[in-house]
């Protein structure tokens, strides 16, 4: 996400011969907060992935040791 804010910000000010505080007010700050809400998100979806799959891995290691 870094690495494409700041290509983005760049490209903004060199192209569109923008000013470094506009190229940041118009190519970070508007998309910082959606980009933190999406990697929260990831976050909290992975952790709960891999509960699942812990918690599918031991029932399958239980199961097998039965037989």
């Amino acid at each position: 996400m870094m690495i494409t804010l700041v290509c983005g910000t760049a490209q903004l000010n060199f192209v569109l011969d923008l000013g470094w505080s506009h190229a940041l007010s118009d190519g970070v700050y508007s998309f910082i907060t959606v980009g933190l809400i999406k990697a929260f998100l990831a976050s909290w979806i992975g952790i709960i992935i891999r509960k699942q799959l812990i918690k599918a891995r031991d029932m399958k290691e239980k199961t097998s040791s039965a037989l």
